[in-house]
């Protein structure tokens, strides 16, 4: 698996937010974006994922444009977002059943795959629980998990680690790691 950006640029009015971008990422590598507020990383990630078109440049996702066929690459990238969306009064297997259907999941594949990131996430006590009554760290687990349901071949985290106790970020970061073996990570904080 690999995504390519290239020669990235995304401009609000005058103010250019990423300035010619350009990387390859391929499978089993982990990139990091690394900088202080505004720098840009939620942008790029933004427009890595195709939530947001560059102003100019383009993604290539295993050698398809981003844009072009948005509904084929998008199939192979996970995303989660820095303030990601839950619907607080599901339970969190209810959740993630919910985002697996949404993949195009049923049956036997849709219940595996749940249970599966649930385990993976460290989810299991909480599964029956409404997402509200959540911790933050348990809500950002739920997240995580709901991004890596369909085995993606490219995963893109955006402040993973945010709201967890010392313990969760040592969890998460080793799951990420094992999870390098599968994808090409894009990682910020």
């Amino acid at each position: 698996m690999r995504i390519t950006a290239d020669h990235l640029v995304k401009r609000y009015g005058n103010k250019e937010s990423v300035s010619d971008l350009s990387f390859t990422l391929d499978n089993n590598c982990i990139l990091g974006f690394v900088g202080p507020n505004g720098a840009g990383k939620t942008t790029t990630m933004r427009m890595l994922c195709g939530i947001m078109p560059p102003s100019s440049g383009q993604v290539f996702i295993n050698g398809m444009e981003l844009l072009a066929d948005p509904v084929r690459a998008k199939q192979q990238i996970g995303y989660l977002p820095e303030n990601a969306p839950l619907y607080g009064s599901m339970t969190v297997r209810s959740f993630l059943r919910y985002c697996a259907s949404m993949r195009g999941m049923g049956g036997k594949e849709r219940q595996l795959a749940v249970d599966r990131v649930m385990e993976s996430c460290s989810l299991r006590s909480v599964a029956e629980e409404e997402i509200e009554a959540l911790s933050k760290g348990y809500r950002r687990r739920t997240c995580l998990a709901q991004s890596i349901l369909h085995e993606p071949g490219i995963l893109v985290l955006d402040e993973p680690t945010d709201g967890l106790d010392p313990n969760q970020k040592r969890e998460i970061r080793t799951l990420i790691k094992t999870m390098r073996e599968r994808c090409a990570i894009i990682v910020s904080t």
